[in-house]
Protein backbone atom coordinates (compact mmCIF):
# COMPACT_ATOMS: atom_id res chain seq x y z
CA UNK A 1 0.00 0.00 0.00
CA UNK A 2 2.88 2.46 -0.72
CA UNK A 3 2.31 6.26 -1.22
CA UNK A 4 -1.70 5.26 -0.50
CA UNK A 5 -4.11 7.61 1.69
CA UNK A 6 -4.25 6.93 5.62
CA UNK A 7 -7.13 4.16 6.20
CA UNK A 8 -9.96 5.31 7.50
CA UNK A 9 -9.49 4.41 10.90
CA UNK A 10 -5.72 5.95 11.05
CA UNK A 11 -7.32 9.16 9.68
CA UNK A 12 -10.60 9.57 12.33
CA UNK A 13 -8.10 8.86 15.10
CA UNK A 14 -5.95 12.03 13.55
CA UNK A 15 -8.69 14.51 12.62
CA UNK A 16 -10.69 13.39 15.78
CA UNK A 17 -13.88 13.44 13.72
CA UNK A 18 -15.70 10.14 14.31
CA UNK A 19 -19.37 10.62 13.19
CA UNK A 20 -19.10 13.93 11.95
CA UNK A 21 -20.93 15.42 9.28
CA UNK A 22 -17.70 16.67 7.41
CA UNK A 23 -16.31 13.26 7.02
CA UNK A 24 -19.67 11.53 6.10
CA UNK A 25 -18.50 11.68 2.03
CA UNK A 26 -15.03 9.95 2.87
CA UNK A 27 -16.92 7.64 4.41
CA UNK A 28 -19.70 6.79 1.90
CA UNK A 29 -16.75 6.79 -0.49
CA UNK A 30 -15.42 3.74 1.34
CA UNK A 31 -18.63 1.80 1.90
CA UNK A 32 -19.20 2.21 -1.83
CA UNK A 33 -15.67 1.21 -3.07
CA UNK A 34 -17.03 -2.21 -1.10
CA UNK A 35 -19.64 -2.30 -3.19
CA UNK A 36 -22.19 -1.45 -0.30
CA UNK A 37 -25.09 0.73 -0.90
CA UNK A 38 -25.02 4.10 1.14
CA UNK A 39 -28.86 4.96 1.83
CA UNK A 40 -29.46 4.26 5.65
CA UNK A 41 -31.11 0.87 4.68
CA UNK A 42 -28.67 -1.07 3.62
CA UNK A 43 -26.17 0.20 6.08
CA UNK A 44 -28.15 -1.08 8.79
CA UNK A 45 -28.66 -4.03 6.45
CA UNK A 46 -24.66 -4.44 6.09
CA UNK A 47 -24.27 -4.71 10.04
CA UNK A 48 -26.95 -6.96 10.51
CA UNK A 49 -25.60 -9.65 8.27
CA UNK A 50 -22.48 -9.96 9.93
CA UNK A 51 -24.60 -9.97 13.58
CA UNK A 52 -25.58 -13.51 14.48
CA UNK A 53 -28.96 -14.49 16.44
CA UNK A 54 -28.14 -17.10 19.78
CA UNK A 55 -29.22 -19.71 17.31
CA UNK A 56 -26.99 -19.17 14.61
CA UNK A 57 -24.28 -18.53 17.69
CA UNK A 58 -24.53 -21.78 19.31
CA UNK A 59 -24.88 -23.63 15.90
CA UNK A 60 -21.56 -22.15 14.43
CA UNK A 61 -20.19 -22.78 18.28
CA UNK A 62 -20.93 -26.44 18.51
CA UNK A 63 -19.79 -27.04 14.54
CA UNK A 64 -16.25 -25.72 15.95
CA UNK A 65 -16.18 -28.05 18.76
CA UNK A 66 -17.52 -30.97 16.07
CA UNK A 67 -14.44 -30.31 14.16
CA UNK A 68 -12.71 -33.03 16.57
CA UNK A 69 -15.54 -35.10 16.50
CA UNK A 70 -15.17 -38.96 16.62
CA UNK A 71 -16.24 -40.36 13.28
CA UNK A 72 -14.06 -38.73 10.05
CA UNK A 73 -17.56 -38.28 8.62
CA UNK A 74 -18.48 -35.66 11.28
CA UNK A 75 -15.42 -33.80 11.16
CA UNK A 76 -16.06 -33.64 7.32
CA UNK A 77 -19.75 -32.43 7.95
CA UNK A 78 -18.39 -29.60 10.15
CA UNK A 79 -15.46 -28.35 8.09
CA UNK A 80 -18.30 -28.17 5.27
CA UNK A 81 -20.85 -26.25 6.86
CA UNK A 82 -18.01 -23.96 9.02
CA UNK A 83 -16.62 -22.99 5.26
CA UNK A 84 -20.48 -22.35 4.08
CA UNK A 85 -21.03 -20.11 6.67
CA UNK A 86 -18.09 -17.70 5.64
CA UNK A 87 -17.19 -14.72 7.74
CA UNK A 88 -19.95 -16.05 10.29
CA UNK A 89 -17.63 -18.01 11.41
CA UNK A 90 -14.52 -16.33 11.70
CA UNK A 91 -15.09 -15.33 15.09
CA UNK A 92 -15.52 -18.56 16.74
CA UNK A 93 -12.99 -20.51 14.80
CA UNK A 94 -10.16 -17.82 15.78
CA UNK A 95 -10.07 -19.32 19.01
CA UNK A 96 -10.06 -22.92 18.07
CA UNK A 97 -6.71 -22.45 16.55
CA UNK A 98 -4.57 -23.16 19.11
CA UNK A 99 -6.95 -25.37 20.15
CA UNK A 100 -5.29 -28.03 22.89
CA UNK A 101 -7.23 -30.52 20.27
CA UNK A 102 -4.93 -30.87 17.61
CA UNK A 103 -7.54 -31.86 15.23
CA UNK A 104 -9.82 -28.67 15.82
CA UNK A 105 -6.92 -26.29 15.33
CA UNK A 106 -5.84 -28.08 12.29
CA UNK A 107 -9.24 -27.92 10.23
CA UNK A 108 -10.02 -24.28 11.80
CA UNK A 109 -7.13 -23.50 10.03
CA UNK A 110 -8.39 -25.42 6.88
CA UNK A 111 -11.47 -23.43 7.30
CA UNK A 112 -9.94 -20.05 7.68
CA UNK A 113 -7.72 -21.27 4.78
CA UNK A 114 -11.30 -21.69 2.35
CA UNK A 115 -12.88 -18.30 4.14
CA UNK A 116 -12.25 -14.74 3.09
CA UNK A 117 -10.82 -13.94 6.81
CA UNK A 118 -9.74 -10.70 5.94
CA UNK A 119 -11.58 -8.16 8.00
CA UNK A 120 -13.52 -5.79 6.94
CA UNK A 121 -12.75 -2.93 9.53
CA UNK A 122 -12.42 -0.03 7.47
CA UNK A 123 -16.08 -0.87 5.90
CA UNK A 124 -17.59 -1.44 9.06
CA UNK A 125 -15.89 1.64 10.81
CA UNK A 126 -17.25 3.57 8.42
CA UNK A 127 -20.81 2.22 8.22
CA UNK A 128 -21.14 3.24 12.34
CA UNK A 129 -20.09 6.56 11.62
CA UNK A 130 -22.47 7.24 8.76
CA UNK A 131 -25.21 6.26 10.95
CA UNK A 132 -23.99 8.37 13.56
CA UNK A 133 -23.48 11.00 11.40
CA UNK A 134 -26.67 11.10 10.56
CA UNK A 135 -28.08 10.00 14.03
CA UNK A 136 -30.30 7.28 13.28
CA UNK A 137 -33.21 6.39 15.58
CA UNK A 138 -32.12 2.92 17.10
CA UNK A 139 -28.91 2.87 15.23
CA UNK A 140 -27.17 2.15 18.19
CA UNK A 141 -28.94 -0.73 18.87
CA UNK A 142 -27.84 -2.44 15.29
CA UNK A 143 -23.97 -1.66 16.46
CA UNK A 144 -24.46 -2.74 19.93
CA UNK A 145 -25.53 -6.08 18.41
CA UNK A 146 -22.57 -6.08 15.93
CA UNK A 147 -19.87 -5.61 18.35
CA UNK A 148 -19.27 -9.18 19.42
CA UNK A 149 -18.50 -10.26 15.86
CA UNK A 150 -16.53 -7.26 15.48
CA UNK A 151 -13.14 -9.16 14.53
CA UNK A 152 -10.49 -6.10 15.07
CA UNK A 153 -10.10 -5.24 18.28
CA UNK A 154 -8.07 -1.95 17.15
CA UNK A 155 -11.64 -0.62 16.01
CA UNK A 156 -13.22 -0.96 19.24
CA UNK A 157 -13.19 2.32 20.25
CA UNK A 158 -14.42 3.85 16.99
CA UNK A 159 -17.73 1.71 17.30
CA UNK A 160 -18.05 2.98 20.90
CA UNK A 161 -17.80 6.53 19.86
CA UNK A 162 -20.35 6.07 17.67
CA UNK A 163 -22.78 4.32 19.66
CA UNK A 164 -22.05 7.23 22.07
CA UNK A 165 -23.48 9.19 19.49
CA UNK A 166 -26.23 7.21 18.32
CA UNK A 167 -27.15 5.99 21.97
CA UNK A 168 -28.95 9.48 23.27
CA UNK A 169 -32.08 10.49 22.14
CA UNK A 170 -34.48 13.87 23.85
CA UNK A 171 -31.46 14.44 25.89
CA UNK A 172 -32.03 10.26 27.61
CA UNK A 173 -30.06 7.38 27.08
CA UNK A 174 -32.09 5.43 24.45
CA UNK A 175 -33.83 2.06 25.75
CA UNK A 176 -31.02 0.05 24.02
CA UNK A 177 -28.18 1.84 25.13
CA UNK A 178 -29.57 1.13 28.94
CA UNK A 179 -30.29 -2.57 27.85
CA UNK A 180 -26.33 -2.63 26.84
CA UNK A 181 -25.48 -2.04 30.56
CA UNK A 182 -26.85 -6.10 30.82
CA UNK A 183 -25.65 -6.93 27.32
CA UNK A 184 -24.68 -10.39 26.89
CA UNK A 185 -21.39 -9.80 25.28
CA UNK A 186 -18.40 -7.89 27.45
CA UNK A 187 -18.14 -5.54 24.67
CA UNK A 188 -22.07 -4.44 24.98
CA UNK A 189 -21.54 -4.00 28.72
CA UNK A 190 -18.06 -1.98 27.61
CA UNK A 191 -19.73 0.10 25.26
CA UNK A 192 -22.75 1.32 27.34
CA UNK A 193 -20.07 1.89 30.14
CA UNK A 194 -17.87 4.02 27.50
CA UNK A 195 -21.22 6.12 26.64
CA UNK A 196 -22.27 6.87 30.14
CA UNK A 197 -19.34 7.21 32.26
CA UNK A 198 -18.34 10.06 30.31
CA UNK A 199 -21.80 11.98 30.87
CA UNK A 200 -21.77 15.01 32.60
CA UNK A 201 -24.97 14.00 34.15
CA UNK A 202 -24.74 12.50 37.49
CA UNK A 203 -27.47 10.44 37.63
CA UNK A 204 -26.61 8.93 33.79
CA UNK A 205 -22.75 8.06 35.48
CA UNK A 206 -24.28 6.67 38.25
CA UNK A 207 -25.55 3.80 36.12
CA UNK A 208 -22.56 3.07 35.48
CA UNK A 209 -20.96 2.33 39.01
CA UNK A 210 -22.79 -1.10 39.36
CA UNK A 211 -20.33 -2.32 36.36
CA UNK A 212 -16.85 -1.60 38.70
CA UNK A 213 -17.86 -4.80 39.59
CA UNK A 214 -18.60 -6.73 37.14
CA UNK A 215 -17.01 -10.38 36.39
CA UNK A 216 -15.39 -9.63 32.84
CA UNK A 217 -12.00 -7.39 34.14
CA UNK A 218 -12.29 -5.76 30.79
CA UNK A 219 -15.63 -4.42 31.27
CA UNK A 220 -14.67 -3.17 34.91
CA UNK A 221 -11.80 -1.26 33.37
CA UNK A 222 -14.22 0.31 30.84
CA UNK A 223 -16.53 1.53 33.48
CA UNK A 224 -13.53 2.88 35.38
CA UNK A 225 -11.93 4.85 32.45
CA UNK A 226 -15.53 6.05 31.43
CA UNK A 227 -16.08 7.70 34.89
CA UNK A 228 -12.56 9.05 35.33
CA UNK A 229 -13.18 11.10 31.68
CA UNK A 230 -16.40 12.06 33.45
CA UNK A 231 -14.51 13.58 36.16
CA UNK A 232 -16.08 10.88 38.87
CA UNK A 233 -13.53 10.16 41.51
CA UNK A 234 -15.27 6.85 41.70
CA UNK A 235 -13.53 4.75 39.01
CA UNK A 236 -9.73 5.61 40.56
CA UNK A 237 -10.17 2.64 43.10
CA UNK A 238 -10.93 0.44 40.91
CA UNK A 239 -8.00 0.93 38.74
CA UNK A 240 -5.97 0.37 41.65
CA UNK A 241 -8.18 -2.91 42.80
CA UNK A 242 -6.87 -3.92 39.11
CA UNK A 243 -3.24 -3.39 39.53
CA UNK A 244 -3.23 -6.16 42.41
CA UNK A 245 -6.09 -8.71 41.15
CA UNK A 246 -6.79 -7.81 36.77
CA UNK A 247 -5.31 -9.17 33.99
CA UNK A 248 -1.39 -8.20 33.30
CA UNK A 249 -2.11 -6.32 30.48
CA UNK A 250 -5.05 -4.44 31.97
CA UNK A 251 -3.26 -4.07 35.29
CA UNK A 252 -0.61 -2.09 33.22
CA UNK A 253 -2.98 -0.05 31.44
CA UNK A 254 -4.43 1.06 34.81
CA UNK A 255 -0.87 1.46 35.39
CA UNK A 256 -0.21 4.10 32.81
CA UNK A 257 -3.35 5.27 33.47
CA UNK A 258 -2.72 6.16 36.95
CA UNK A 259 0.95 7.99 36.52
CA UNK A 260 -1.37 10.98 34.39
CA UNK A 261 -2.25 11.18 37.85
CA UNK A 262 0.42 10.93 40.30
CA UNK A 263 3.32 12.47 38.05
CA UNK A 264 6.68 12.48 40.10
CA UNK A 265 4.50 10.63 43.32
CA UNK A 266 4.30 7.16 41.01
CA UNK A 267 5.07 4.32 43.13
CA UNK A 268 8.55 2.75 41.90
CA UNK A 269 7.41 -0.87 42.15
CA UNK A 270 5.69 -1.64 38.17
CA UNK A 271 3.47 -4.04 37.39
CA UNK A 272 5.06 -7.24 35.84
CA UNK A 273 3.67 -10.74 35.32
CA UNK A 274 4.73 -12.59 38.44
CA UNK A 275 3.08 -12.44 41.87
CA UNK A 276 5.29 -10.81 43.98
CA UNK A 277 5.75 -7.96 41.73
CA UNK A 278 2.04 -7.50 41.57
CA UNK A 279 1.70 -7.39 45.51
CA UNK A 280 4.50 -4.84 45.46
CA UNK A 281 2.97 -2.24 43.21
CA UNK A 282 -0.84 -3.03 44.67
CA UNK A 283 0.16 -1.91 48.20
CA UNK A 284 2.63 0.98 46.63
CA UNK A 285 -0.49 2.10 44.68
CA UNK A 286 -3.17 1.74 47.61
CA UNK A 287 -0.80 3.78 49.77
CA UNK A 288 -0.43 6.32 46.84
CA UNK A 289 -4.42 6.73 47.22
CA UNK A 290 -5.04 6.53 50.67
CA UNK A 291 -2.60 9.88 50.72
CA UNK A 292 -2.82 11.30 47.40
CA UNK A 293 -5.77 9.23 45.23
CA UNK A 294 -9.04 10.76 47.01
CA UNK A 295 -7.95 14.31 46.18
CA UNK A 296 -6.81 13.62 42.78
CA UNK A 297 -7.19 16.60 40.21
CA UNK A 298 -8.90 14.89 37.61
CA UNK A 299 -8.62 17.45 35.36
CA UNK A 300 -4.94 16.31 34.47
CA UNK A 301 -6.73 13.24 32.55
CA UNK A 302 -5.38 13.35 29.41
CA UNK A 303 -7.66 11.27 26.61
CA UNK A 304 -5.67 12.04 24.30
CA UNK A 305 -3.06 9.81 24.87
CA UNK A 306 -5.22 7.31 25.16
CA UNK A 307 -3.66 3.91 22.84
CA UNK A 308 -5.42 3.79 19.42
CA UNK A 309 -3.54 0.97 18.58
CA UNK A 310 -1.35 1.59 15.72
CA UNK A 311 2.46 0.87 15.60
CA UNK A 312 4.59 3.46 13.83
CA UNK A 313 7.73 1.46 12.44
CA UNK A 314 10.95 3.27 10.72
CA UNK A 315 13.24 1.59 8.09
CA UNK A 316 16.36 2.81 6.70
CA UNK A 317 17.14 0.75 3.98
CA UNK A 318 15.31 -1.79 1.07
CA UNK A 319 11.92 -0.56 0.05
CA UNK A 320 13.31 0.44 -3.01
CA UNK A 321 16.09 1.82 -1.91
CA UNK A 322 16.35 4.46 1.13
CA UNK A 323 13.77 2.93 3.47
CA UNK A 324 10.24 3.49 4.52
CA UNK A 325 8.24 4.76 7.48
CA UNK A 326 4.84 2.66 7.57
CA UNK A 327 1.93 2.02 10.29
CA UNK A 328 0.62 -1.23 11.18
CA UNK A 329 -3.04 -2.16 13.28
CA UNK A 330 -3.47 -4.80 15.78
CA UNK A 331 -4.65 -6.95 13.05
CA UNK A 332 -0.55 -7.08 11.92
CA UNK A 333 -1.91 -5.39 8.40
CA UNK A 334 -0.29 -2.15 6.84
CA UNK A 335 -2.82 0.90 7.35
CA UNK A 336 -0.22 2.95 5.29
CA UNK A 337 3.37 3.07 4.01
CA UNK A 338 5.86 6.08 2.20
CA UNK A 339 9.22 4.66 0.84
CA UNK A 340 11.91 6.81 -0.83
CA UNK A 341 11.86 9.27 2.08
CA UNK A 342 15.31 9.62 2.33
CA UNK A 343 16.79 7.06 4.39
CA UNK A 344 14.69 7.69 7.44
CA UNK A 345 16.03 6.86 10.93
CA UNK A 346 12.48 8.60 13.25
CA UNK A 347 9.36 9.26 12.09
CA UNK A 348 6.39 10.81 13.75
CA UNK A 349 2.39 11.03 12.32
CA UNK A 350 1.11 14.22 12.84
CA UNK A 351 -2.70 15.62 13.21
CA UNK A 352 -4.04 16.41 9.84
CA UNK A 353 -2.64 13.22 8.02
CA UNK A 354 0.78 13.94 8.15
CA UNK A 355 3.95 12.79 8.71
CA UNK A 356 6.98 14.13 10.51
CA UNK A 357 10.53 12.05 9.29
CA UNK A 358 14.03 12.29 10.08
CA UNK A 359 15.64 11.61 7.11
CA UNK A 360 19.52 10.71 8.10
CA UNK A 361 20.80 10.14 4.43
CA UNK A 362 19.63 13.70 2.91
CA UNK A 363 20.48 15.71 6.22
CA UNK A 364 16.69 16.67 6.22
CA UNK A 365 13.82 16.99 8.36
CA UNK A 366 10.64 16.70 6.32
CA UNK A 367 6.91 17.22 7.32
CA UNK A 368 4.91 15.22 4.09
CA UNK A 369 1.35 14.46 3.43
CA UNK A 370 0.30 10.91 3.38
CA UNK A 371 1.21 11.00 -0.67
CA UNK A 372 4.61 11.53 0.09
CA UNK A 373 4.66 14.97 -1.19
CA UNK A 374 7.61 17.86 1.24
CA UNK A 375 5.09 20.52 3.14
CA UNK A 376 8.21 21.73 5.53
CA UNK A 377 11.76 21.06 5.37
CA UNK A 378 14.56 21.64 8.09
CA UNK A 379 18.12 20.76 7.21
CA UNK A 380 20.15 20.65 10.36
CA UNK A 381 23.22 20.55 8.74
CA UNK A 382 23.74 16.89 10.16
CA UNK A 383 22.08 14.02 10.05
CA UNK A 384 19.27 14.11 11.73
CA UNK A 385 18.30 11.01 14.59
CA UNK A 386 14.72 12.20 16.11
CA UNK A 387 12.39 14.42 15.53
CA UNK A 388 9.42 15.50 17.93
CA UNK A 389 7.06 17.85 17.25
CA UNK A 390 5.78 20.31 19.99
CA UNK A 391 2.83 21.58 21.11
CA UNK A 392 4.03 25.70 20.01
CA UNK A 393 3.81 24.20 16.56
CA UNK A 394 8.05 23.95 16.81
CA UNK A 395 10.39 20.94 15.64
CA UNK A 396 13.08 19.56 18.11
CA UNK A 397 15.42 17.21 16.18
CA UNK A 398 18.37 15.50 17.70
CA UNK A 399 21.48 14.59 15.35
CA UNK A 400 25.18 13.12 16.71
CA UNK A 401 26.65 16.67 17.06
CA UNK A 402 23.57 18.68 18.49
CA UNK A 403 19.88 19.14 19.84
CA UNK A 404 17.89 22.39 18.14
CA UNK A 405 14.55 23.43 18.56
CA UNK A 406 12.79 25.19 15.08
CA UNK A 407 10.10 27.41 13.57
CA UNK A 408 7.93 27.03 11.15
CA UNK A 409 10.01 29.91 9.72
CA UNK A 410 13.05 27.64 10.13
CA UNK A 411 14.67 29.56 12.83
CA UNK A 412 16.48 28.38 15.30
CA UNK A 413 14.96 29.20 18.65
CA UNK A 414 17.39 26.66 21.09
CA UNK A 415 20.98 25.16 20.46
CA UNK A 416 22.84 22.50 22.34
CA UNK A 417 25.96 21.51 20.67
CA UNK A 418 28.13 18.40 21.17
CA UNK A 419 31.28 18.78 19.38
CA UNK A 420 32.28 15.18 20.13
CA UNK A 421 28.98 13.45 18.09
CA UNK A 422 27.84 11.97 21.60
CA UNK A 423 24.27 12.11 20.95
CA UNK A 424 22.26 9.24 20.16
CA UNK A 425 18.95 10.67 21.16
CA UNK A 426 16.68 13.32 22.69
CA UNK A 427 13.04 15.12 23.71
CA UNK A 428 11.59 17.84 25.05
CA UNK A 429 9.65 16.65 28.55
CA UNK A 430 6.00 18.62 29.63
CA UNK A 431 8.31 19.80 32.33
CA UNK A 432 10.16 22.16 28.95
CA UNK A 433 13.42 20.28 30.28
CA UNK A 434 15.19 18.16 27.47
CA UNK A 435 16.72 14.66 28.37
CA UNK A 436 18.99 13.22 26.02
CA UNK A 437 21.32 10.30 25.92
CA UNK A 438 25.44 10.19 25.21
CA UNK A 439 26.89 7.04 23.43
CA UNK A 440 29.24 7.31 26.44
CA UNK A 441 27.08 5.64 29.07
CA UNK A 442 24.75 8.58 30.57
CA UNK A 443 21.30 10.38 30.19
CA UNK A 444 21.38 13.92 31.13
CA UNK A 445 18.55 15.99 31.97
CA UNK A 446 18.92 20.04 30.68
CA UNK A 447 16.81 22.89 31.35
CA UNK A 448 16.14 25.31 28.71
CA UNK A 449 19.14 27.72 29.73
CA UNK A 450 21.18 24.68 29.08
CA UNK A 451 21.41 23.66 32.94
CA UNK A 452 22.52 20.06 33.64
CA UNK A 453 19.21 19.12 36.06
CA UNK A 454 20.21 15.07 36.51
CA UNK A 455 22.88 12.87 34.96
CA UNK A 456 23.30 8.84 35.81
CA UNK A 457 25.43 6.32 34.04
CA UNK A 458 23.76 3.61 31.92
CA UNK A 459 25.11 0.90 29.80
CA UNK A 460 26.74 2.27 26.66
CA UNK A 461 24.27 1.75 23.92
CA UNK A 462 25.20 -0.33 20.66
CA UNK A 463 24.48 1.50 18.12
CA UNK A 464 21.36 3.88 17.79
CA UNK A 465 18.70 3.89 21.07
CA UNK A 466 15.50 5.70 22.15
CA UNK A 467 14.41 6.45 25.42
CA UNK A 468 10.97 5.75 26.59
CA UNK A 469 9.80 8.17 29.30
CA UNK A 470 7.40 6.26 31.72
CA UNK A 471 5.17 7.09 34.79
CA UNK A 472 7.09 8.69 37.81
CA UNK A 473 10.50 9.68 36.24
CA UNK A 474 11.27 6.17 34.99
CA UNK A 475 12.67 5.28 31.89
CA UNK A 476 12.61 2.33 29.68
CA UNK A 477 15.62 1.73 27.31
CA UNK A 478 16.73 -1.13 24.82
CA UNK A 479 20.46 -2.30 25.61
CA UNK A 480 21.80 -4.45 22.47
CA UNK A 481 25.21 -4.43 23.98
CA UNK A 482 23.64 -6.57 27.01
CA UNK A 483 20.51 -8.06 24.81
CA UNK A 484 17.51 -6.71 26.91
CA UNK A 485 15.07 -4.53 27.65
CA UNK A 486 15.73 -2.06 31.30
CA UNK A 487 13.21 0.30 33.12
CA UNK A 488 15.40 2.25 35.34
CA UNK A 489 14.39 5.82 38.14
CA UNK A 490 16.03 9.04 37.64
CA UNK A 491 19.07 7.52 39.48
CA UNK A 492 19.59 4.94 37.57
CA UNK A 493 18.50 2.12 39.56
CA UNK A 494 17.71 -0.81 37.37
CA UNK A 495 13.83 -1.86 38.77
CA UNK A 496 13.29 -4.38 35.60
CA UNK A 497 14.76 -6.08 32.89
CA UNK A 498 13.64 -8.36 29.89
CA UNK A 499 15.62 -10.22 27.80
CA UNK A 500 15.59 -9.42 24.36
CA UNK A 501 18.04 -10.35 20.86
CA UNK A 502 20.16 -7.29 20.09
CA UNK A 503 17.13 -4.42 20.99
CA UNK A 504 17.71 -0.95 19.42
CA UNK A 505 14.44 0.45 19.60
CA UNK A 506 11.11 -0.28 21.90
CA UNK A 507 7.97 1.08 22.60
CA UNK A 508 5.81 -0.04 25.41
CA UNK A 509 2.13 -0.95 24.41
CA UNK A 510 -1.00 -0.34 26.98
CA UNK A 511 -0.82 -3.88 27.68
CA UNK A 512 2.22 -4.31 29.18
CA UNK A 513 3.54 -5.64 26.40
CA UNK A 514 7.10 -4.16 24.14
CA UNK A 515 7.27 -3.27 20.35
CA UNK A 516 11.08 -4.06 19.85
CA UNK A 517 12.66 -3.05 16.54
CA UNK A 518 16.34 -4.09 15.74
CA UNK A 519 18.68 -2.31 13.20
CA UNK A 520 21.14 -5.22 13.86
CA UNK A 521 18.58 -8.03 12.92
CA UNK A 522 16.60 -5.88 10.74
CA UNK A 523 13.13 -7.14 12.10
CA UNK A 524 10.20 -5.87 14.73
CA UNK A 525 8.70 -7.63 17.42
CA UNK A 526 5.72 -7.71 20.06
CA UNK A 527 7.05 -9.34 23.14
CA UNK A 528 5.22 -9.83 26.33
CA UNK A 529 6.94 -8.57 29.30
CA UNK A 530 8.76 -11.93 29.96
CA UNK A 531 10.34 -11.70 26.69
CA UNK A 532 8.35 -14.04 25.09
CA UNK A 533 7.54 -13.32 21.09
CA UNK A 534 3.92 -12.55 20.43
CA UNK A 535 4.59 -12.05 16.46
CA UNK A 536 7.83 -10.89 14.91
CA UNK A 537 8.34 -9.84 11.14
CA UNK A 538 11.62 -9.68 9.32
CA UNK A 539 11.73 -6.03 7.45
CA UNK A 540 13.72 -5.27 3.87
CA UNK A 541 15.74 -2.75 5.45
CA UNK A 542 17.57 -1.58 9.30
CA UNK A 543 14.85 -0.69 11.94
CA UNK A 544 15.71 2.43 13.61
CA UNK A 545 12.67 3.31 15.38
CA UNK A 546 9.44 2.36 16.75
CA UNK A 547 6.12 3.86 18.32
CA UNK A 548 3.33 3.17 19.40
CA UNK A 549 -0.23 5.23 19.67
Amino acid sequence: MARRCLSLVVALILAGLAGSAEETPNFEKTIEAAGVKTDTSSLLTFLRNRTLSNTERSRLEKLVRQLGADTFRDREEASKLLVEAGRRAVPFLVPALNDTDREISRRARYCMMKIDATPDTEVVVAVANVLAARKVARGDEVVLAFLPFLEDEGAEEELFRAIRTLGWAGGKPTPGLLAALKGRSARERSAAVYALGRSEKAEERGLVIPLLKDEDAVVRFRAAEALIQGKDRRGIPVMVALIGKGPVDLASQAEGLLGQFAGDKTPPEAVNADEESRSKAHKAWMSWYKDHGVKVDLTKFDPSKAFHGMRLVVANGGYGGSGAVWEYGSDKKNRWMLKNVGGPFDAMVLPGARVLIAEYNEKRVSERDMAGKVLWEHRPGNGPLEVQRLASGNTLIATNYDISEVTRTNKVVFAHKDAGGNIFSAQKLPSGNILYGLYSGYIVEMDRAGKEVNRFQIERPRGLANIVVLPGGKYLLPLAGSNRLVEMDRKGKELREVAVPSPTTVALLPNGNYLVGSHILNNIREIDRTGKVIWEQKAEGQIFRVRSR
